[in-house]
């Protein structure tokens, strides 16, 4: 994980920063790409937020 953000990297496994250092940096710290990490997602928009809870509605979450 050399060169890759902890927080992002924390926030891609919707995970602490602690349980990352806890459990999993050391066993993946020769495997993951920093540059696939270190990438900001675009903010979804109110309209594709509603429209995905109509589409799931049926699951109950």
């Amino acid at each position: 994980m050399e060169g890759a953000d902890i927080y992002q990297v924390a926030k891609n496994c919707r995970t602490s920063v602690e349980m990352i250092e806890k459990y999993y940096a050391s066993h993946i710290s020769t495997s993951i790409s920093a540059a696939a990490v270190n990438v900001k997602r675009k903010a979804k928009s109110k309209k594709a937020i509603i429209e995905h809870e109509k589409r799931n509605a049926h699951r109950g979450v």
